[in-house]
């Protein structure tokens, strides 16, 4: 049996599709409904097929359902800090989740259990990780193709964990033995050992049965945009905060109907649609809690995806073109960047207008 912890719907779309092509196993998807703000009621759970299960659950739920008990208490700490478990340590805390914080839903099947995670450090994934002896991880985004520099206490940890990386990725830890990416020549060199090319992009689940279980209808004719907007929750230099974000979308769209372009606004998912209805009326904005690759498949002609900085589109990129207003080697720089566009408005029009040419 597979098993895949989501924490947003573009995790919950690439699991639905993997599952799908695996159909001679049986999976459960745990699907984190707080971090994006989803329901249960976004989705038509009535189309996957049979050997597909849903459960919808949330972070603060869990850890209630931990802290209600001293062990709980206990087995959380121990998840934290990532112990090494023997089998008879998986074998309990497995029993105890499935009693106490997953009330019989995990499987108790003899049949080989396998664990995909999406982001393994977040504090659900590492839950679950107790209860087995490796794991695989999927793209979630540019995090994935991104390392990050140790502190010092981690390199202390990595050490005696017998971890050789020299720096901090998704997947690093030993116990992760593939990592499936859309994009695998561009992972970190630290991890390029078990990175594989996802393989299970498929148009025929999408159309039969991702946009129905998203609820997409509609999906098929020509996109009545030239350019798609893809809007991002930005918290460094405080940006989305003070609604910096805003300035720099209305410079974007001023210069694509400069242009002669049509525009349409796509929200992430964590975003309200209404904030930017409001700021710019008359551009048709789409809500968030659709994976916007969904929209990829209907379009005849490559979709071109604007953003500041986001991964949006990534690895899709024979349905789509991805314009990104930040370089990705000024990614560790960008709070300096947004201040210079704030100073110098000049410097954001040039940028919009190189991004906007590149054909």
């Amino acid at each position: 049996m597979d098993f895949y912890l989501c924490s947003t719907v573009r995790n919950l779309m690439l699991a639905i599709m993997r599952s799908v092509k695996k159909n001679h196993s049986s999976s459960l998807i745990i699907a984190i409904t707080d971090q994006q703000g989803i329901s249960e009621n976004d989705f038509d759970t009535s189309v996957l097929p049979d050997h597909i299960k849903i459960v919808f659950v949330e972070r603060k739920e869990i850890r209630k359902a931990l802290d209600h008990r001293i062990s709980g208490y206990v087995i959380r700490l121990m998840a934290a800090v990532g112990i090494q478990t023997t089998c008879k340590l998986r074998s309990f805390f497995w029993g105890y989740l499935n009693k106490h914080v997953f009330p019989r839903t995990l499987s108790n099947s003899a049949d080989k259990k396998r664990l995909f995670l999406f982001n393994d450090r977040n504090r659900v994934a590492r839950l679950l990780r107790l209860c087995f002896d490796e794991y695989e991880v999927i793209e979630d985004g540019l995090s994935n193709y991104r390392g990050l520099p140790l502190k010092t206490h981690e390199k202390i940890v990595r050490l005696l964990h017998r971890n050789a990386c020299s720096q901090r990725c998704i997947g690093d830890d030993p116990r992760c033995k593939r990592i499936h990416l859309l994009s695998p020549e561009n992972a970190p060199v630290d991890i390029k050992g078990k990175v594989f090319p996802i393989n299970f992009l498929d148009a025929d689940i999408v159309r039969a049965i991702c946009l129905p279980f998203f609820r997409v209808s509609g999906i098929g004719d020509e996109f009545e945009f030239d350019i798609l907007l893809a809007t991002q929750p930005v918290s460094i230099g405080r940006l989305t905060l003070t609604n910096a974000d805003i300035d720099i979308y209305r410079e974007v769209l001023a210069m694509i109907r400069e242009k002669g372009l049509r525009p349409v606004i796509k929200v992430h998912p964590r975003e309200s649609a209404p904030r930017y209805e409001r700021a710019f009326n008359g551009v048709p904005v789409i809500a968030g809690k659709v994976p916007l690759e969904l929209m990829l498949f209907g379009s005849r002609e490559p979709v071109k995806i604007l953003s500041i900085y986001s991964s949006a589109g990534m690895g899709f990129e024979q349905f789509c073109r991805r314009l990104c207003l930040v370089r990705d080697e000024e990614a560790e720089a960008m709070a300096a960047l947004f201040d210079s566009w704030k100073k110098e408005p000049s410097l954001l029009r040039q940028r919009i207008l190189k991004v906007l040419e590149v054909e």
